[in-house]
């Protein structure tokens, strides 16, 4: 907390977060730093975890995506709401296992969904996409091809 503090860090995405509930001594410490949190827990195991950590200054809502048979991955998405019109989407991913061809069709599904509801998307966390790895990497050109496709750039 104190590195989100010392670089005036206004959003962090984390995977892996174990937590097992909402209303935990992790969020409490979380709160007390000056910092908010929405997170979604794996309810019937331990491990995994997804969250979107801001500053308490700034108005964030949980988003359901309503998005089905997503199978391969976790995510917490939520919106940002602005002085300005603006439609501002976070969402923090966290997928484990090997680059399957399910999960490029789950990731395409999220990532059509959202660019049609937001003009802002800023996805993070850990894809565990190893680009060192030949297949993993011929994977995530497709992957970043179709990213474009929807008008979205990987910085």
């Amino acid at each position: 907390m104190v590195f989100l503090q010392d670089h005036e860090v206004d959003f962090a995405f984390v995977s892996e977060t174990w937590m097992t509930q909402q209303a935990n001594h992790t969020s409490a410490t979380i709160k007390y730093y000056g910092y908010n949190i929405i997170h979604d827990y794996r309810q019937m195991s331990m491990g995994g975890g997804t969250a979107v950590i801001f500053k308490a200054g700034h108005t964030v809502n949980t988003v359901n995506l309503d998005i089905d048979n997503i199978s391969t991955f976790e995510y917490t998405s939520a919106a940002v709401k602005c002085s300005v019109d603006m439609r501002i989407l976070l969402v923090c991913l966290y997928r484990t296992g090997p680059v399957t061809q399910l999960f490029i069709d789950d990731i395409n599904s999220l990532m059509q969904v959202i660019t049609l509801r937001y003009d802002y998307i800023i996805v993070g966390g850990d894809f565990n996409i190893h680009i060192e790895n030949a297949a993993d990497k011929c994977k995530l050109w497709n992957f970043l091809k179709q990213c474009n496709h929807l008008g979205l750039n990987n910085i």
